[in-house]
């Protein structure tokens, strides 16, 4: 097959999604700040997700920059890391190993105990870690669904009508057959909200520990 018509099938799939620019519309301040470090590429990863709708993907990679984030702020903190030179990564083996087998309970605990993040984002960061780093990460249907609760549904023979009868009070999180669209549509409203409220904690972080860097650029 060749590239234009490769190329028209791709335009195709953009036109026919609308909803893009609407998504880039919700995270463009995001898209466009830089932090001139690691998390660029992560970060400029979970925009895209969500630019496309690919919200459970834009979820899942938000759970790893939150995990992420917290061990390598961590990590500088106890090495004193600023700027490197010859003995920098020698230095930083040594603080890996503190940190890097942690739980993510553990270093956003670490993390608020040296003042890295207020008590205010910690509590903030271990609701996210119940109801998006573990629900997701670890499909916990329980915890993605906790806030559904329960509805009323009608069974029936759908070749002829008969046999109609009520299922009253049935729980959403059972409701397994139709997991893949409920699921799709709680986190095409969690995930935009979800990352934003990270990448804000990131973002003032990363300013404060480099200062020099946001006033060069901004």
């Amino acid at each position: 097959m060749d590239n234009s018509k490769i190329k028209s099938e791709l335009l195709e799939m953009i036109n026919a999604n609308q909803s893009m620019v609407a998504n880039y519309r919700h995270i463009r301040e995001n898209y466009t700040l830089r932090l001139h470090g690691q998390y660029d590429e992560i970060r400029s990863e979970i925009c895209r997700c969500i630019i496309h709708g690919l919200f459970q993907a834009s979820i899942t990679l938000t759970n790893h920059l939150l995990e992420k984030f917290m061990k390598i702020s961590l990590i500088y903190h106890s090495a004193g890391f600023k700027t490197i030179n010859e003995n920098t990564f020698n230095d930083l083996k040594t603080h890996i190993d503190k940190f890097d087998n942690l739980e993510l309970e553990d270093t956003i605990n670490r993390a608020c105990s040296v003042g890295i993040i207020t008590k205010d984002e910690k509590k903030k960061l271990k609701e996210f870690k119940e109801r998006f780093r573990n629900a997701y990460s670890h499909a916990e249907v329980k915890k993605i669904f906790k806030d559904a609760g329960s509805v009323n549904l009608v069974m029936g023979n759908f070749n002829n009508g008969s046999e109609i009868r009520p299922l009253d009070g049935v729980e959403a999180y059972s409701m397994i057959p139709f997991h893949g669209f409920m699921q799709q549509q709680y986190a095409k409203r969690d995930a935009i909200p979800y990352f934003k409220a990270v990448d804000e904690i990131v973002c003032r972080i990363e300013k404060a520990r480099y200062p020099e860097v946001f006033n060069k650029y901004e």
